[in-house]
């Protein structure tokens, strides 16, 4: 009589449970590394490469689809509004070399908003609503009169985190000589998924701000915490939920389940 051959269920579950594994794995490091955005504003200086792959924008007037640092592609995008000098090819000596995220050469250029006109705006926009950002942004031009060499800089009415902040920010002092730039450490998207980069010049009160320039930015990706600073992740495109991972999880536990009980109930 041939007698069925006995079957381990470990061994039966073993397969399944290393693809679990293996699946997780390649989303873990989407969960646990963020991989930032990094803008250059300009291409008149050589292309930056300082901490991975750069979004040069050569000028103001289209819309730019960014990658992250990685090349992998986010779905945000970067535009302006139409007060900005495309032609602003000036580039500026900058003393600090590659330092925290910022390329040397990244800072070398800028893309100048009109001082003379209403604020003007960047325009991120893609963001996903549920994450929350770190926006890092270099402001630095040389200026012959750097006492002229102020403007404002702010996002959804605030002047940033960092110190020195966006408010009467000095671009030749603070931004090209001390190598300082603004940050925002939570912007929350609008309903929209845009967050706006506010630059405001000269006014009625403060004619001479002049500093309407930026050179690079930052973007991080971070997702909120119920408790403790936000999670930076991944702002790639396909960037998976907690709750998809944790589905994903379930459902083949469910499946090494079932096939164990199967093999003893035969």
């Amino acid at each position: 009589m041939r007698h069925a051959k006995s079957i381990s269920p470990f061994a039966t579950r073993s397969p399944l449970a290393n693809i679990v594994a293996g699946m997780l794995l390649l989303l873990s490091p989407t969960i646990a590394h963020g991989v930032p955005v990094l803008v250059d504003f300009n291409d008149a200086a050589p292309a930056p490469s300082f901490g991975g792959t750069w979004n040069t924008i050569p000028d103001t007037s289209g819309t730019t689809q960014l990658v992250d640092a990685t090349g992998a592609t986010t779905g945000i995008t970067l535009s302006f509004s139409g007060n900005w000098i495309s032609d602003d090819i000036q580039v500026s000596f900058w003393s600090h070399g590659n330092t925290a995220w910022i390329d040397g050469n990244a800072a070398m250029d800028h893309l100048t908003q009109n001082f003379t006109g209403p604020p003007g705006t960047i325009n991120i926009v893609g963001l996903a609503t549920n994450l929350v950002y770190r926006i890092d942004l270099l402001a630095a031009q040389e200026f012959s009169i750097p006492q002229e060499a102020t403007a404002d800089f702010s996002i959804f009415g605030s002047f940033g985190d960092s110190v020195p902040n966006g408010d009467n920010f000095n671009v030749h002092t603070d931004g090209l000589v001390n190598g300082n730039f603004i940050t925002w450490n939570a912007v929350t998207p609008n309903a929209s998924g845009q967050i706006l980069i506010q630059v405001a010049g000269s006014d009625t009160t403060n004619p001479e701000m002049l500093g309407t320039a930026v050179a690079a930015a930052r973007i991080t990706c971070l997702r909120p915490g119920a408790a403790g600073a936000p999670q930076e992740v991944s702002c790639a495109a396909s960037v998976p939920e907690p709750g998809t991972i944790a589905l994903l999880t379930l459902a083949c536990a469910g499946i090494c389940l079932l096939r164990g009980k199967g093999f003893r109930a035969a």
